[in-house]
C-alpha cells in the first residue's frame, strides 16, 4: 500500500486548489482567487452562489475537495458559525491524511490557538455547534479534531487594517 505522500504525487488531480470559506468572507476570497487565478492556477471555489449544500450537489463538493491537490481554507471568526463549513473541513483534513492533500490554512482576524483551542469569537461559534450537534458526540470530537489539526498547520495570520 503506498503511503499517503506518494500516492498524492502520482495522483492525477483535477484541481490544484480547492478554496474553501465562510460567505461571510467572500470578499477576500474573491480576492485570493482572482489572484490565484491570475497565476494559472485551476481553482474550484466552494462558493455557494454556485454549490448549494442542500440539494444533490454537496457530493459533488466533497468529490471537489478529494481531487484538489491544495486545500486553502480561510479561518476567520465567523467559519465555525456553519456546520457546513466545519463538515467541509473535517472532509479536507480526511483527504489530508488519506491521499495525501496539501492544506493551507489562512487564519483570518483569528489567530490559530483560538481555532485549536475554540476560544474567543471563534470558540463561542463553535459552541453553537456542540449545541446543534448535542446528540451526535462523535460528529463533536470528529470536528474539534479537524480544528485541532488545521490549526497546527504553519499558514497565514492575516488582519483586515
Amino acid at each position: 500500500m503506498a503511503s499517503a505522500s506518494s500516492s498524492s504525487l502520482t495522483r492525477h488531480w483535477k484541481y490544484d486548489v480547492f478554496l474553501c470559506f465562510n460567505s461571510e468572507d467572500r470578499s477576500f476570497a474573491s480576492e485570493l482567487y482572482d489572484a490565484l487565478v491570475e497565476e494559472g492556477i485551476k481553482i474550484c471555489r466552494d462558493d455557494d452562489r454556485v454549490l448549494d449544500k442542500e440539494t444533490a450537489l454537496s457530493s459533488k463538493i466533497f468529490t471537489a475537495i478529494e481531487n484538489s491537490r491544495f486545500s486553502v481554507i480561510i479561518l476567520s471568526k465567523k467559519y465555525a458559525f456553519s456546520d457546513w463549513c466545519l463538515e467541509k473541513l473535517a472532509k479536507i483534513v480526511e483527504c489530508q491524511n488519506e491521499i495525501g492533500q496539501t492544506i493551507l490554512p489562512a487564519f483570518l482576524d483569528v489567530y490559530p490557538s483560538e481555532v485549536r483551542n475554540q476560544t474567543g469569537e471563534f470558540g463561542e461559534a463553535f459552541e453553537l455547534q456542540v449545541e446543534y450537534f448535542e446528540e451526535n458526540l462523535e460528529v463533536v470530537k470528529k470536528l474539534r479534531a479537524a480544528l485541532i489539526e488545521v490549526s497546527n498547520i504553519p499558514g497565514w495570520t492575516l488582519h483586515h487594517a
